[in-house]
């Protein structure tokens, strides 16, 4: 017993050893860790205050408060003409449905359909929205794993582009609601292949699934089948993924007309392609920034595919295909999210207080997972707003949430911090306000800057009155309990 006790303590004295040891060798490699460069953003160092397109960023939080996210409107325009750029050789390029899930802001929404963007949503609200901002009819489209009746009634009478049906069950519900209404529905029928999402999403390729499912509903009467979806899910980075997904489909398009005698007069090809300065972090690199305080290595922005290269390999590859076949060519849409809005926006934030440890600082900011959870999972460049001449320091940074959760970078090398010196947090534009929670706290404002350089504010900050504006308060005095 006393053998095993001492191995026992040695090892566990060795561990301590080489932990120290290496994490004193990789923190001082890390500190010098390369990050990526502000101008990828239109932001700049102009003397020691950072500055984004002229304007000091400092005085963006003493207008608006703090957290708070910022939009650049130029970025925005300039993502959808990528997208949209015609491929050399074709009439029609690629039509674009911004996915409302990813960035839900109406004043966003309406910038990307003044430029010619439709709607992909994914739930009666959306729809709602999507129709109260004027969308034209033909240009939404209606996926999501959970139509209800409402939103169903609601497409079908609009008479939207496509209803993409999940599966098999809404095949019924959507040809029952058209009969009633007296209307034809316009459908698509979501696919999935073994390559990207399965699960609760679309009808499976490989196991016949899809193909029943077309063939039940070309022979339904009510239903104008016009459209095949199919969203990989899984992010496509590069040239070769993104020819393996089309490849698939096509060759899916092929089977359909072979068996069927079945063209699809849409092409939905989803979305899915990365923002080019975020990448999802591997299990290794969150132990190595937990354990021996290394962050992660930033993207490469360049090797990942742009919007403009996606788009005309998109167009010229199903285009060539359609016309090799012999097949009327297709309306070709995608729906990107992520790509078209990620990198638009940042999120300011500041240091409510500092915790010493003995190789790391806590900073604890007034934005955490409640407002980035993303962050946790992601790499996310952060920038200080004032360079000082502190030296390095690496930092745990939290959030204000009394949460052991509540951690968005394991370790990050800053010059030193200290209380109310505010951080940028980059490419807030995909899922940090879609994700976001009032858990605790109130969620932040959003100022967009125009292509003139006007702020507008286009979201308030939510008020304590705003949060229980919904909520039965207790019986108050001298009223019945």
């Amino acid at each position: 017993m006393l053998k095993f006790t001492a191995h026992k303590r040695l090892k566990s004295e060795l561990k301590t050893f080489i932990k120290a040891a290496g994490q004193q060798w990789l923190s001082t490699a890390a500190a010098q860790n390369p990050r990526l460069s502000p101008e990828l953003w239109q932001l700049e160092y102009v003397g020691n205050e950072l500055a984004f397109r002229g304007r000091a960023l400092s005085s963006l939080l003493s207008k608006w408060g703090t957290p708070l996210h910022i939009v650049d409107e130029a970025k925005l325009i300039s993502n959808l003409e990528s997208f949209q750029k015609v491929a050399d050789g074709f009439e029609d390029g690629l039509e674009v449905f911004y996915s409302y899930k990813t960035n839900p802001l109406p004043w966003v929404f309406e910038v990307l359909h003044q430029q010619g963007a439709g709607a992909e949503v994914i739930s009666e609200y959306e729809l709602w929205l999507a129709l109260k901002l004027g969308v034209p009819a033909d240009k939404i489209i209606y996926n999501g794993p959970a139509k209800s009746q409402a939103s169903l009634e609601a497409a079908i009478d609009k008479n939207i582009l496509s209803i993409n049906i999940n599966n098999a069950e809404e095949l019924d519900r959507i040809s029952a609601l058209a009969a009633a209404l007296g209307k034809t529905a316009r459908v698509g029928i979501r696919v999935t292949s073994a390559a990207g999402w399965t699960g609760q999403f679309g009808l499976p390729v490989e196991t016949g699934a899809a193909l029943e499912v077309f063939r039940q509903a070309l022979a339904q009467p009510e239903l104008s089948v016009t459209t095949l979806h199919c969203h990989r899910g899984n992010l496509i980075y590069d040239e070769d993924t993104l020819q393996s997904h089309l490849h698939f489909l096509l060759k899916f398009v092929d089977e359909l007309k072979e068996k069927l005698n079945w063209i699809p007069a849409v092409l939905d090809v989803g979305g899915s392609l990365a923002t080019p300065t975020v990448r999802y972090l591997s299990k290794k690199e969150i132990k190595l920034a937990t354990t021996f305080l290394v962050p992660p290595s930033p993207p490469e922005p360049q090797s990942v595919l742009t919007p403009q290269a996606y788009a005309e390999t998109v167009v010229r590859v199903v285009r060539s295909h359609f016309q090799q076949q012999g097949y009327p060519q297709p309306r070709i849409v995608s729906e990107p999210g992520r790509s078209l809005t990620g990198n638009s926006q940042f999120m300011l934030t500041t240091v409510q207080n500092l915790k010493h440890d003995a190789s790391f600082d806590f900073a604890v900011l007034d934005a955490g997972i409640n407002l980035a959870s993303c962050v946790a999972s992601e790499y996310h460049e952060v920038f200080p707003l004032q360079l000082k001449s502190a030296p390095m320091r690496c930092h745990r940074l939290v959030g204000p949430i009394c949460h052991m959760g509540d951690t968005l970078y394991m370790a990050s090398y800053l010059p030193q911090l200290e209380r109310q010196d505010a951080l940028a947090i980059m490419d807030s534009g995909a899922y940090f306000i879609a994700d976001a929670t009032s858990f605790a706290f109130s969620q932040p404002a959003v100022v967009a800057i125009t292509t003139s350089g006007q702020e507008v504010l286009i979201r308030k900050a939510e008020s304590f009155d705003h949060l229980v504006s919904l909520d039965h308060f207790a019986a108050k005095e001298g009223q019945p309990s």
